[in-house]
């Protein structure tokens, strides 16, 4: 036995008229707008029954039940992004700039491409810890 139906109603915000329209597939007929989003569930708990009821769709719920509506707001805003200023210390110096970091990077990366791996200054590979050299292998 399926669960109960869920009607789906979407709201969108008109910025133009500064309101709420909503407007639903499942319901034929319903179209209505409010100034709030509270304004407009309350004219749709009005209307619901009513369109439902004027479309003789009534029958195909549960009597003792209400019936269960999925409201879905959607409103498109703008959001200032302030411009791009490079970054500074806050006594004026950058200590470190994105250069020598690109610069110290690059020559990682010749090291590591140059010798086929990466290497820590003692001759290991930094992923094997210390401890693990010293084991020796499984007898086969």
């Amino acid at each position: 036995m399926a669960g109960p139906r869920i009607l789906k109603v979407k709201a969108v915000w008109d910025s133009e008229a500064s309101v709420w329209c909503a407007t639903s597939r499942d319901i034929p007929g319903l179209v209505t707008e409010a100034e709030t989003e509270e304004l407009l569930l309350q004219k749709l708990r009005v209307m619901i029954p009513q369109l439902l009821k004027l479309n003789g769709l009534t029958g195909t719920f549960r009597q003792d039940r209400a019936v269960q509506v999925s409201v879905v707001s959607e409103r498109l805003v703008r959001v200032p992004v302030p411009a791009h200023k490079p970054w500074r210390a806050k006594n004026g110096m950058c200590g470190l700039s994105y250069g020598s970091m690109a610069a110290g990077w690059s020559a990682r990366a010749r090291a590591i491409t140059k010798s086929g791996s990466a290497r820590s200054p003692s001759g290991t590979s930094p992923s094997m810890p210390e401890s693990s050299r010293d084991i020796p292998p499984k007898p086969s």
